[in-house]
Parts: structure tokens; C-alpha cells; sequence
């Protein structure tokens, strides 16, 4: 089984020490493990109120935006393996909100034009980003329509109209927000119930939820959200205080199937561990996929998508709202990649780095996560800040991957 060098895990421990060291910075946590689930590193470090001084913890509880879709995309492939649906089934038969939707045709600040698209949405376009949608602060139009309907959450938006039809473009947005509703829709159950009954509980995941109202001894436990100020600033929010966090955090009742997970680095790594050990805990025994399933998940999906989007060669999405997100979103520059059916993938692999289709994502709160199933090795990085785009993170996350793919570090 594949551990890491006593030399790496040292670099790890030292890399973390000067982050947490940082003044006037809110520390972070960083976990790794392996296919059997043994955590080979797991340490939160530094400061994680800079209004309280009070010091992250191992088990602190973070709020981990869009790593939720990991665990969104995992509950709608258990109902396709269940044969309660089918990837390629119109979800408008279970979402009638999605039977005729609309697509903006033009739009300018007082006014976004729409027509009825022509194709259906299906499951699979939901979790590979192919549906249509996409977010407000990666797409003027949508960003209009948000302005023009201040009743639309604005880190959701899930009424927006579609901005390509079905099938024809990866745009990063809320399709798996609407995924969620699907498996609420085919289950009978809420998501937080659903996961919590097949995901969670199989998994030993006992500090994850979608809902911290309901949940006050997580909440006790939760990482203080911090905003950033572009530069070298950060003022601290504490829960619940709705004008600081987004609707679809502070909202329990709202369970975001994109974007509203609450998770300890422990309960993530042993989600990721299940994954690399072909869908099998490797610690509780409890299957949460098929084999052939979880290979599908870290298999390209988009490749026949006319219009790649972002995954197109030095193709980037400019921010529409540098207050969510502070720069252009670009994925591995440089690299082939593809959208599975919950992650995007590396298509080959990266000399002195991750094996071909490895799976990544990450959330606006500065968080992420790696699974590298060839490799039998996944990663964490969480933070509470916001925008995404923060410096320190990135070169911290870019860092440890540097240290665990190191000639010797893997053994």
C-alpha cells in the first residue's frame, strides 16, 4: 500500500508551519490518504478567527463550496446504478422546472432576451457542465439577469436561464446544484437525508452536513470565514451572520447540491479513499458505488462536446465579480483535459506530477481536492475565504502536490 516518505512528510509538516506563521493570515488544513484510507498526513494550522485568535484544529468543520459536487455527483450515480434513472434520461421528467428552459439570446444591463432552448438537459449534462448553465460571476448574461432579478441567490442562481443549449458546451456552473434537486426528486428524500442515509453514514462521515442549524455541534466546530481583500487583508465573518456568508450557507433549510457541504478534512479523505479503493470504504466495508462506476467518474465524458469552454487549450472565463472570484477561471494550463462525471480530469500524465485522469475540483472558499486512483493517493487544501483566487492557497496546494509527486516521496 502506498505510503509517504518520512522526508516528505516532514517537508508537508515545515511547508504548513511557515503558512500558519504567515501574520495577520488564517491558517489552513492539509490531509492526504491512500487507498486504505490511512491517513498518511492530516494538521490544520494557524489562526482560525483573526478577530478571536483562535487556532484551527484537526477536526475543525469547513465549509467547502464547491466540493460538494463531488458528493452530489457520488448520491446521483448511486440512483443510475440503482437504475432509478439513467445518465442520459431527460430530467425534465423528474424537474418539470427543466422541461423547456430558457436561453439567453442577447442581453444588455436593462434587459436579458431569452428564447426556449431546442434539446432537453439531461443527467449526464448536469454533472459534466454540458446542460447549458453556468454562474453568475463567470458570465456577463447571467451576472445581467441576476441584477435584474434581486431576488435570485446570487451565489445560485438556479432560475438563470441556460446559456448554450444542452449538450453543445462546458460552462461551469449551477448543473449540479440542479443534480441535487434530481436526487431529491427520484429518492423522495432531502439531500441532506439522501447522503446522510448513503453516503455519509455508510462512509463514517459523522461531521458532514448540509445544514449547520441542525446541527449545532458542528457548528461549534465551524472554520470562521474570512474575506479577502485582493491584496494583503482579511476580515473575519462568524456564523451564522447572513451579510457575511452566502445565502446558501447561512440558510439551513437551503441545501445547495452544489455548493452547501459543512466537512471536516478527515470525513472528505475517507469519501476520496472510498473512491480510490473502487467505491469500497476502506475502513467501514460499505460499498457507496459500483467499480465500473467510480471508473466512469475519473473517465473524460466531454470529448464529443462541440464547444470545450474552459477545457479548450489556454482557454480561460473571465470574472464577472471579483468579489466571489478574483481572477479569470483557468484549468491545468497547459494540459488535455475533460470533465468526468464529478470532477475535471488530466487526460495524460504530468511528468514529476499526477497519473492521466486524476480527478481535481475545488470551491470558492479556497478549498481542494485530488484523487489520483493510479497513484492511490488523494489531497486536501481546506480554507474559509473568500474571494477564490487567493495567492497563498494556490501556491500551498500547488506545492504539496510538488512534495507527494517528488522522485521517492511516494513508497
Amino acid at each position: 500500500m502506498v505510503r509517504l516518505a518520512p522526508a516528505a512528510l516532514a517537508q508537508i509538516d515545515s511547508l504548513l508551519t511557515q503558512y500558519a506563521a504567515r501574520p495577520a493570515h488564517p491558517g489552513t488544513l492539509v490531509g492526504i490518504t491512500n487507498r486504505a484510507g490511512e491517513r498518511l498526513f492530516l494538521r490544520a494550522a494557524g489562526t482560525k478567527d483573526l478577530g478571536t485568535g483562535a487556532a484551527y484544529a484537526d477536526d475543525t468543520v469547513f465549509w467547502v463550496a464547491s466540493c460538494t459536487k463531488l458528493i452530489t455527483s457520488v448520491a446521483a450515480l448511486q440512483l443510475v446504478a440503482a437504475g432509478k434513472i439513467a445518465l442520459d434520461d431527460d430530467v425534465g421528467a423528474v424537474c418539470p422546472e427543466l422541461a423547456a428552459p430558457d436561453l439567453v439570446v442577447s442581453s444588455t444591463p436593462e434587459q436579458v432576451v431569452t428564447r426556449k432552448a431546442s434539446n432537453p438537459i439531461t443527467l449526464r449534462q448536469l454533472l459534466t457542465h454540458t446542460a447549458g448553465f453556468t454562474y453568475p460571476w463567470y458570465n456577463v448574461h447571467v451576472h445581467r439577469w441576476c441584477a435584474l432579478h434581486p431576488d435570485a441567490d446570487p451565489l445560485r442562481a438556479l432560475d438563470s436561464p441556460l446559456v448554450a443549449e444542452p449538450g453543445t458546451k462546458f460552462d461551469y456552473g449551477v448543473s449540479v446544484d440542479w443534480a441535487g434537486v434530481v436526487v431529491e426528486r427520484v429518492s423522495g428524500l432531502s439531500l441532506e437525508e439522501y447522503c446522510k442515509a448513503n453516503i455519509f453514514t455508510p462512509l463514517g462521515m459523522a461531521s458532514t452536513s448540509f445544514d449547520m442549524l441542525a446541527r449545532p455541534d458542528l457548528a461549534q466546530r465551524l472554520a470562521t470565514l474570512h474575506l479577502w481583500d485582493g491584496a494583503e487583508g482579511f476580515t473575519p465573518h462568524a456564523f451564522p451572520d447572513t451579510a457575511a456568508w452566502p445565502k446558501v450557507v447561512a440558510h439551513g433549510a437551503e441545501k445547495s447540491g452544489g455548493g452547501g457541504v459543512f466537512t471536516t478534512g478527515a470525513d472528505y479523505l475517507a469519501l476520496l479513499a472510498a473512491l480510490l479503493n473502487g467505491g469500497v470504504s476502506p475502513t467501514t466495508g460499505a460499498r457507496v458505488l459500483p467499480s465500473e462506476v467510480v471508473r466512469d467518474l475519473f473517465t473524460s465524458q466531454t470529448g464529443g462536446v462541440a464547444d470545450q469552454g474552459a477545457l479548450g487549450d489556454n482557454a480561460s472565463v473571465a470574472s464577472a465579480d471579483t468579489s466571489v472570484a478574483d481572477s479569470a477561471l483557468i484549468l491545468l494550463p497547459g494540459q488535455r483535459k475533460a470533465w468526468g462525471l464529478g470532477s475535471l480530469l488530466n487526460l495524460d500524465d504530468i511528468p514529476g506530477g499526477r497519473r492521466a485522469n486524476t480527478g481535481e475540483w475545488g470551491g470558492i472558499s479556497n478549498c481542494f481536492w485530488l484523487a489520483d486512483t493510479t497513484s492511490e493517493i488523494a489531497i486536501v487544501v481546506f480554507n474559509d475565504i473568500l474571494p477564490y483566487g487567493l495567492p497563498a492557497f494556490i501556491e500551498l496546494q500547488q506545492e504539496v502536490q510538488r512534495i507527494v509527486y517528488s522522485p521517492g516521496a511516494l513508497i
